[in-house]
């Protein structure tokens, strides 16, 4: 009876033991998405406090402190609206594109900040953990554990950043230089009294076309872009872009145009028989038969004429 009763417990313990390592194989951890708090951006002197930060997309950042300092965004994500403070002394910016947005001062060449924004959090993360082999008496199994997600083939090249430039006090581009890349975009402003265009360039790019609006430059090819504002002397701005060149335009199609006609002639024109062409074109002889007919007849009657001339003469003498 009792060598029963262990064999029962044996087997319970068992049982349970199974039971609790297939429930811990597998935990179903629920892990909140971290929230970066509101950033409030204060001056102090010619300093942006903090002149970093990080917020989520949707947030709202505030600026203070900005009367006497004119602030605008020098890059910002693709989508993303421009900072512009304009003369006021706060504003709120609402954040609507993740990335890294960079602001400065117009009226203080040193005085700049950045900000990085994430993406929306989208509520919890369910995580699967698995916990690590045990030495309970459960019946090994041999299932294999699922491979790895392999990574997207051809991932998604960063975004398209916008940088922007604006025209300083004492005839100056602000910032001066930049630092970008092969599908950014330069946003020149405040050019009505200053007239810009190309300086140097690298061969392939295009150059920026003279102009006294506000200019939105692509940046297809690397290297070295310099301007100048052509009615200040000295008032010069630059701009280096790293990364591949842009794919210029598709390869013409393999096979030459379609096939014409036959080697070492040329295309002619299908004209009627006594027909002419139109549009100042000519049969392929150079004449047509009508032309032939009238020849011949004219011929002739020349020959008719020359012939009774001829008997006329005889008979008189």
């Amino acid at each position: 009876m009792q060598q029963k009763q262990h064999k029962r417990t044996f087997k319970f313990g068992a049982a349970a033991a199974t039971v609790v390592m297939a429930a811990a194989m597998t935990v179903a951890v629920t892990l909140p998405n971290a929230s970066a708090a509101p950033l409030a951006i204060s001056t102090s002197g010619e300093t942006y406090t903090p002149k970093t930060g990080t917020v989520n997309v949707g947030d709202t950042v505030t600026f203070s402190g900005i009367s006497s300092h004119h602030t605008i965004s020098t890059a910002t994500p693709a989508g993303a609206a421009a900072i512009e403070s304009g003369s006021a002394s706060t504003l709120a910016y609402k954040v609507t594109a993740a990335g890294v947005y960079n602001y400065m001062c117009t009226d203080h060449d040193n005085m700049n900040g950045t900000f990085t924004a994430a993406a929306a959090a989208g509520g919890a993360t369910p995580v699967t953990t698995t916990a690590p082999a045990t030495d309970a008496a459960a019946p090994a199994t041999d299932a294999a554990a699922p491979a790895a997600a392999a990574p997207a083939a051809g991932a998604a090249a960063p975004a398209a950043v916008t940088h922007k430039v604006a025209t300083g006090p004492g005839n100056t581009f602000t910032p001066p230089t930049l630092a970008v890349k092969v599908g950014d975009s330069v946003n020149i402003t405040g050019l009505s009294s200053h007239p810009t265009k190309s300086d140097v360039f690298p061969a392939g790019a295009a150059p920026i076309a003279l102009s006294t609006s506000d200019i939105t430059y692509k940046v297809t090819v690397p290297g070295k872009y310099t301007y100048l504002c052509v009615a200040h002397s000295g008032m010069k701005g630059s701009f280096t872009a790293t990364g591949a060149a842009a794919a210029g335009p598709a390869a013409g199609p393999a096979a030459g145009p379609a096939a014409g006609p036959a080697a070492g002639g040329s295309q002619v024109s299908s004209i009627p028989v006594g027909g002419v062409q139109t549009g100042g074109g000519s049969t392929a002889a150079g004449v047509t038969n009508t032309g032939l007919m009238t020849l011949g007849f004219g011929l002739l009657m020349a020959a008719f004429v020359t012939t009774v001339a001829t008997r006329r003469v005889a008979r008189q003498k």
